[in-house]
């Protein structure tokens, strides 16, 4: 049975922006230093959230089959979770955002429990959410937002830690230098973001 580096996620993961060049790929090339015969898939999806991530792996046969096969998994998630909280916001629209942050914990516990369960020996890495605001448009916004994603990333630590995966700090990589890793959507990171993603997957 072929070992896996199975990269989960949202458009981080598939690398929205930049193809092939994402981050996945060239810490898949770091992977094989000290894998030679691993393979690689990504599963990644525009758009995914945690809750469809949890649907994923408990229905996709496929998917379920790389999970159980995996040496190594990476996952991207909760961006867009907190995004359909902001696009509410910004129409007028109220929106709870302790109760997303509620269904985001739920959804992530379903993901980290199924993983543990179809693979207790593969090693996990779990990005943090970054703040893209600073470079862009919406820099105003910027604060505001930044409370909320430091929420959600407290939940991801708390989840990570209670299913033995380990967190890579992509928020604290990416603070400062919002403007340099930032793709022409001042949303998703370009080449040097995901360069500098693929090194924090790499040394944590």
């Amino acid at each position: 049975m072929p070992n896996y580096y199975l990269a989960l996620g949202d458009s981080i993961t598939t690398g929205y922006g930049v193809g092939s060049r994402n981050f996945a790929l060239l810490y898949y090339s770091y992977l094989r230093t000290f894998y030679p015969n691993l393979y690689y898939k990504n599963c990644g999806i525009d758009g995914l959230t945690t809750e469809g991530l949890a649907n994923l792996l408990f229905t996709n046969g496929n998917l379920i089959n790389f999970v159980i096969q995996a040496e190594v998994i990476t996952i991207t998630i909760g961006s867009n979770d907190l995004l359909r909280v902001a696009v509410s916001i910004s129409k007028g629209i109220r929106s709870d955002i302790f109760t997303t942050l509620s269904l985001m914990e739920k959804n992530l516990n379903l993901i980290g429990s199924q993983i543990r369960y179809l693979n207790p020996r593969a090693l996990v890495k779990v990005g943090t959410i970054y703040n893209p605001l600073p470079a862009g448009p919406y820099s105003q916004y910027a604060g505001p937002a930044q409370t909320l994603i430091s929420q959600a990333n407290k939940t991801i630590t708390h989840w990570a830690k209670r299913y033995g995966l380990r967190v890579v700090p992509i928020d604290k990589a990416f603070q400062g230098r919002e403007r340099l890793v930032s793709g022409p959507d001042y949303l998703h990171p370009n080449l040097l973001g995901h360069q500098i993603i693929a090194a924090e997957f790499a040394r944590n």
